[in-house]
C-alpha cells in the first residue's frame, strides 16, 4: 500500500506540474500573439523626411493573412509578411504623404511572381508622379528584381553581389515514358493541333504547334520585359 501511494503522489505530482507547465506556456503563447496583432493593428506616425522601406524576400501573398498563428512557431517569431493588397495600398499612402520623401526597395533575393512584380511596379511608377525619389538596392539580383528595380531613379549592387539576366524559358515535363514503364495507358481527348494540355500524356517531347505558341507566348512576354525597362 505504501508502495502504491508512492507512485500515485509522484505521478500526481508530475501530472500538476505538467498542466502547470502547459497553463503557463499557454498564457505566454495568447499574450504573444495578442501583441502581435495588436502591433500589427496599431497605427505608427511617420516623422518628417521619413523613407518608405520595401524589404520583397519572401514569398509575397495575394493579401496579408489574419491568421495570429499561421507563422506561430516554437521560436516564438510572430512575425507576419505584408500581402501584396498592402504593399500596393503603403505605396499609394506613400504618395500622398508629405513625411515620406520617398522609396528605398531592396530587392535582393526576390522570388515573387511575374504578375505580383508586374503590379507593384506599375504601383511605383504612379507614385513617382508625385516627384518623390525611388532608391533601388541588391546583393543577388535576378532579371525579375532587376525588372522591379528599373522604375527606380537609383540603383545600387552590392559591390560582391551579382546580377543574373537570361532571358525567359519554358520548361515541361513529359510522363508518357513513365506510363509506359508502369504499364499505364492514359485515355485522352484533344481536338485540333494547337491542343497542347495532353501532350505530357500521348507525347515524350513538344510537338511542333506546341513550340511554336509557346515560343509566340515566351517573346511577347519578354518584348513586354525589355520594352518597360528600357
Amino acid at each position: 500500500m505504501r508502495q502504491f501511494l508512492k507512485y500515485f503522489f509522484a505521478s500526481l505530482l508530475g501530472t500538476i506540474i505538467g498542466l502547470s507547465f502547459t497553463f503557463f506556456f499557454g498564457i505566454i503563447m495568447l499574450a504573444s500573439i495578442s501583441a502581435a496583432v495588436s502591433k500589427s493593428k496599431s497605427k505608427k506616425d511617420v516623422k518628417p523626411n521619413s523613407v518608405l522601406e520595401l524589404r520583397l524576400d519572401y514569398d509575397i501573398k495575394e493579401r496579408t493573412s489574419t491568421n495570429p498563428f499561421e507563422n506561430f512557431g516554437f521560436s516564438f517569431d510572430m512575425k507576419s509578411h505584408v500581402g501584396l493588397n498592402d504593399i500596393l495600398k503603403n505605396i499609394n499612402e506613400a504618395k500622398e504623404d508629405d513625411n515620406i520623401k520617398g522609396i528605398y526597395i531592396d530587392v535582393s533575393f526576390m522570388t515573387a511572381g511575374q504578375a505580383t512584380v508586374e503590379a507593384i511596379r506599375k504601383a511605383l511608377i504612379d507614385f513617382k508622379t508625385s516627384g518623390k525619389f525611388i532608391v533601388a538596392y541588391g546583393e543577388i539580383i535576378t532579371q525579375k528584381a532587376y525588372y522591379l528595380a528599373s522604375v527606380a531613379d537609383e540603383i545600387y549592387a552590392n559591390p560582391v553581389g551579382f546580377m543574373d539576366f537570361r532571358g525567359f524559358g519554358s520548361e515541361l515535363l513529359f510522363l508518357k515514358g513513365m506510363f509506359n514503364k508502369l504499364e499505364i495507358e492514359p485515355q485522352t481527348i484533344y481536338a485540333g493541333k494547337f491542343k497542347s494540355a495532353t501532350e505530357p500524356f500521348r507525347l515524350d517531347k513538344m510537338s511542333e504547334e506546341n513550340r511554336e505558341q509557346v515560343t509566340f507566348l515566351m517573346n511577347d512576354m519578354y518584348d513586354h520585359f525589355i520594352q518597360n525597362i528600357s
